[in-house]
């Protein structure tokens, strides 16, 4: 009788606590001999050998073996992802050709992008959305139930549909087998409380249907204090066979992710404190002290509060107290500002680019900086300290179902239908990248707002607002294909394909923000007139709660009242247009031919491919446009777009009606400081009171290519692709939709094939250009923002901001590029010899873009004066190179909105100097990469099954910035600053390149009969712990105070994960 699959799990388990001496076996036996026949649309992943691939779906979704393809193409086998250790597809990137990975300093996890969607790059670009069994997929996939990875680089939308110039990455399912029952434990143990278990159960139920169970469980911790992650799986795999000629294949996915990480990043808040000047009571009238004391008050007493959740042993640690009368280190550089323990002034008072950014690791700074805070026994903390909190702050729900049947009809017509349906669930606090990353302060209250002494005085702590993020992704996808081979003709084998499918994307995104839901307050404004920011003295208290506090004393000192009050999250309607539903459609048709000629030694492949998409988004309502009743979270989006949507327009008028000018394009309602549109024109229909227009369209690709070997070992092969992408969900800076961009690319080289097949080597050279790619413009929607909102001086009201009817754009808005790239490629993998297995790539890429930002710099020279009298009208001016400060007489007191205003437009401007219209190198591209990895097992003797093996993982030097922006001392005025003519905005700053090495020994045997593995592997063994930085900040050079010079000068980073081990023990039986 056959073994149960319960049994079976038992006996493994059984196996695994076990350890006795045995005899070694030979290795584990492959699964029985019986001959499958396979359709032209099945990848056998049973014929790949070690390290070395056979085929993949790159002949135009048919099956083709990897030597006859002319696509740039990798494959990262079953037995390479067990050999590593490999956990998931953005660690599996990290070995491929030509890939890296853009960490940053880890606000990217805390804003919800995460793994190989988001952090992956190819070619130098963003990698195109992961995929499993070329399905997209929204979560970053694990290996434990995939037989490989696939990675094809280039533009390719025959094979994977929307994409870019970068590449993409393809996992596939295993596949339940009814030839054998076999199965997998496997158990992993590592450093820092690393923890995974992994179950693989195949089992037959019929000569023609199998089963197949994966499950997965992981906890782990990191190098860094307090941070952790949870992982839990499982996968059912069926297959079935009704009919000789008919396959079916049902495979559901199911999962989730739990995780807290920090940011690398802690920003300065305490480089101008004196160390000195402390704040000895509430201060709600009255002088406040100088700005050379580096000091200033919280909020503004009487117009607004400054609600502070501080749990933790003080008399108020249960309540929500505003602080708006207490005193803090300063957030931000000021006019008179000083610095370090000498007080040392600027010279032009021009920001030194100190605060808030990174506290470690600084460059261009003055020596011993943070004297100052000797006196209160500050000291920095270490890189071990994250300012994670305790609870989840990123969250990852997910299921995926792949459903495929295949039908042989005769000998030459072959059918495949697929449909998968695939949805995630993301959550993300933004508390740690958001505001904790913004800054250390060191509490200067002798007492707390309530009087009573503070027992965290002179303590330091971190502080955020808890603000979060979800974002529901639903896909439902179908296909059918249509094969005729005609193999062995007189003419040579022919392949014809015909593929039509559909997709349905459905993205839901709403952001949320905690505040206090005070029925005496608008609930239209609480999401920023009464929110909670959570503090944490971080070396006196354990505990960093981050929940809902629900109903709770609420303490206002100034006010004089204490209520019990609900507290809750509520909908950011002050960003009302990242509160979006998406609903996207797409069809498309293509075919493809494959021939081959003179007996195989010339493959061609020709493709065609037609698209039509249709995008419709809405978003949420402008805050005062919600009803006047609204309770804070129902959302309700903006009406659909009429039809006369682009022909709307209006007469400028005054206050009376009046018209004050010419018709013109009716884009952004006018409004008040307070977002209420002007009753003048309250008739009037405008673009921003509806959801943008919905986005239709066709394109149509076309992919050929072709490999001729030369002789039976060397080939040369050539292949042209293009690719598009749908808009996407941001607008632009005018708040309308884009349209699709589009890519094509080149690639040529050679192939070889030694040793009987078991080396496989290819060089390539490769060129690509895509255009109108929207891209992120980082702060720019948030700068003008700021200066919008910017109060006049000496109003210090909420409805004191700047009546010069400047309005908003959208916060993240996008805007366009375009791109080239072009490089060279190398690539090995190998089966030496028996028990040598080999991997070896490196590639030297140039990515560069232009065009970049049209919109942007159209919008910046139509407004940049009104954005000048702004913040005229606030006290702060700009010179002649365009650098803002304050002017005379104008301080954070009579101006608390200044030193937004004054850093968002110098922000704004050194943005657009390092903006080019030419071709310049991109961001974040890494110029050589270069991966090895080889394993040796003994074969004989004493130390038969004893593996060893090693590698390396290189990265060259990464542009981190550009020099646009530098300036140098005026020969004229010493206290002045020139453009510094000999750097431009396509001058690079770069990161230097380093490597990590990996070491590996293994060791495989008989215990209690059944095949035992035991894998150690140790990462970055030289421990490697150079800081990874990613961009720059504008700052004097050397650190010289007295220079009015500013150079672009490495800023935030990541760090590389120190030494670390992981042992694994897997049992097959």
């Amino acid at each position: 009788m056959k073994p149960t699959i319960p049994n079976r799990i038992a006996a493994a388990f059984a196996a695994l606590a076990s350890v006795a001496p045995a005899q070694t076996a030979t290795g584990p036996s492959r699964p029985g001999d019986e001959t499958i026949v396979l359709t032209p649309f099945t990848i056998n992943a049973q014929r790949d050998v070690g390290f070395v691939a056979a085929s993949a779906l790159a002949g135009g979704r048919l099956a083709t073996d990897l030597k006859d393809t002319p696509v740039a193409y990798s494959v990262l086998t079953r037995e390479f992802i067990d050999a590593l250790g490999v956990s998931d597809v953005t660690e599996a990137a990290a070995w491929t050709t030509n890939a890296s990975f853009a960490k940053d300093d880890g606000r990217s996890t805390q804003f919800g992008r995460v793994g190989f969607n988001d952090l992956v790059t190819f070619r130098g670009v963003p990698a195109n959305r992961a995929q499993v069994n070329f399905f997209p997929v929204h979560f970053d996939y694990d290996s434990y139930n995939l037989e490989r990875f696939d990675f094809a680089r280039g533009p390719n939308s025959i094979l994977f549909g929307t994409g870019s110039v970068g590449g993409s990455a393809n996992g596939l399912y295993k596949e339940a087998r009814p030839d054998k029952a076999a199965s997998d434990v496997s158990l992993r143990v590592g450093s820092w409380e690393y923890y995974r278990a992994t179950v693989d159960v195949n089992q037959p139920l019929s000569k023609n249907a199998a089963v197949r169970a994966n499950v997965l469980w992981q906890d782990n911790g990191t190098w860094r204090d307090r941070e952790w992650q949870k992982r839990e799986a499982a996968s059912l795999h069926f297959m079935l066979r009704p009919f000789e000629t008919t396959k079916i294949v049902v495979v559901g996915d199911k999962g989730k992710v739990r995780r807290s990480y920090g940011t690398t990043t802690l920003g300065d808040r305490l480089s101008t404190w004196d160390g000195t000047t402390y704040w000895p009571a509430p201060v709600t009238t009255g002088a406040l002290p100088a700005v050379t004391t580096g000091v200033q008050r919280i909020g503004n007493p009487g117009t607004s509060v400054s609600y502070i959740f501080a749990p933790g042993g003080s008399a108020i640690g249960g309540a929500v107290v505003n602080w708006a009368a207490m005193g803090m280190t300063a957030t931000g550089h000021q006019t008179g500002a000083l610095y370090g323990p000498n007080r040392t002034p600027v010279v032009g008072n021009a920001n030194p680019g100190f605060l808030p950014e990174a506290l470690h690791n600084r460059l261009n700074v003055p020596e011993n900086i943070l004297g100052a805070t000797a006196a209160s026994g500050f000291r920095l903390p270490g890189r071990k300290f994250s300012a994670a909190f305790d609870d989840t702050a990123y969250l990852n729900d997910y299921h995926n179902v792949v459903a495929t049947i295949e039908q042989s009809v005769g000998k030459h017509l072959f059918l495949h239908g697929s449909a998968n349906t695939s949805e995630g669930l993301r959550g993300s606090n933004y508390a740690t990248a958001r505001g904790i990353k913004d800054g250390i302060q060191i509490d200067i209250n002798r007492v707390l707002p309530t009087s009573a002494a503070n027992p965290y005085f002179q303590q330091p702590y971190i502080q955020s607002t808890n603000d979060f993020d979800q974002v529901n992704t639903k896909s439902d996808q179908y296909r059918g294909s249509a094969a005729l081979v005609f193999n062995d003709t007189r003419f040579g084998d022919f392949r014809l394909n015909f593929e039509a499918g559909h997709e349905k994307l459905i993205n839901s995104r709403e952001k949320y923000r905690y505040a206090v839901s005070d029925p005496n307050v608008d609930a239209r404004l609480w999401a920023s007139a009464t929110l909670v920011s959570w503090r944490y003295y971080y070396q006196v208290e354990g505990a960093r709660p981050m929940r809902e506090l629900g109903s709770i004393s609420v303490i206002d000192p100034v006010a004089g009242t204490t209520r019990n009050l609900a507290t809750a999250y509520t909908i950011d309607t002050a960003r009302p247009t990242e509160t979006i539903y998406t609903d996207q459609n797409f069809d498309y048709k293509q075919g493809t031919l494959n021939a081959k000629f003179f007996k195989g030694r010339l493959n061609l492949i020709g493709a065609a491919r037609t698209d039509e998409y249709e995008t419709d988004s809405r978003s949420l309502r402008a805050r005062m446009e919600l009803p006047a009743n609204w309770n804070g979270v129902d959302v309700i989006y903006r009406p659909t777009a009429p039809a006369n949507y682009r022909q709307l327009t209006y007469v400028p008028k005054a206050a009376n009606g009046t018209p004050t000018g010419a018709r013109q394009e009716a884009t952004t309602r006018p409004r008040d400081g307070a977002g209420v549109g002007l009753p003048q024109y309250a008739s009037d229909v405008f673009q921003d009171d509806f959801s943008p227009p919905g986005v239709s369209g066709r394109t149509t690709t076309y992919s050929y290519g072709g490999v001729f070997h030369v002789t039976p070992w060397v080939s040369v092969f050539a292949n042209y692709a293009e690719t598009w992408s749908p808009p996407g969900v941001n607008l632009t800076i005018l708040g309308q939709v884009f349209g699709p961009d589009v890519s094509e690319g080149w690639d040529t080289g050679l192939r070889f094939s030694l040793l009987g097949g078991r080396i496989s080597a290819s060089a390539l050279r490769y060129q690509g250009r895509q255009i109108n790619l929207t891209v992120s413009t980082s702060g720019n929607g948030q700068n003008i923002n700021n200066i919008a909102a910017t109060n006049v001086l000496g109003n210090l009201s909420p409805s004191g901001i700047n009546a010069r009817g400047l309005q908003d754009v959208p916060r993240t808005y996008n805007d366009t590029v375009s791109r080239e790239t072009e490089g060279y490629e190398f690539e090995v993998t190998a089966n030496v010899s028996r028990g040598w297995r080999l991997l070896a790539n490196v590639a030297f890429a140039n990515a560069r873009q232009g065009d970049t930002w049209a919109q942007t710099r159209a919008w910046f020279a139509q407004n940049q004066n009104l954005l000048k009298q702004i913040l005229g009208d606030a006290g702060v001016g700009v010179d002649s190179n365009n650098v803002a400060s304050f002017n005379a007489g104008t301080t954070v007191n009579n101006s608390p909105d200044a030193t937004s205003a004054r850093d968002s437009w110098n922000g704004l401007v050194q943005a657009l100097q390092n903006t080019t219209v030419g071709f310049q190198k991109v961001a974040r591209l890494t110029e050589v990469t270069g991966n090895f990895f080889s394993d040796y097992t003994i074969q004989n003797g004493p130390l038969k099954n004893l593996r060893f093996g090693g590698g390396l993982n290189y990265r060259g030097r990464e542009v981190i910035g550009f020099r646009g922006a530098d300036s140098i001392r005026n020969p004229a005025n010493p206290t002045g600053s020139i453009d510094d003519p000999n750097v431009d905005a396509f001058t690079p700053v770069y990161r230097p390149g380093y490597y990590t090495a990996t070491a590996l020994f293994g060791y495989s045997r008989r215990l209690f009969d059944y095949p035992v593995t035991f894998n150690l592997r140790i990462e970055n063994l030289l421990n490697e712990d150079m800081p990874l930085y990613y961009n720059t900040v504008q700052r004097p050079p050397g650190g010289d105070l007295s220079n009015p010079g500013r150079v672009a000068t490495p800023n935030l980073f990541s760090y590389i994960t120190p030494r670390n081990f992981m042992l694994t023990m897997s049992v097959k039986f």
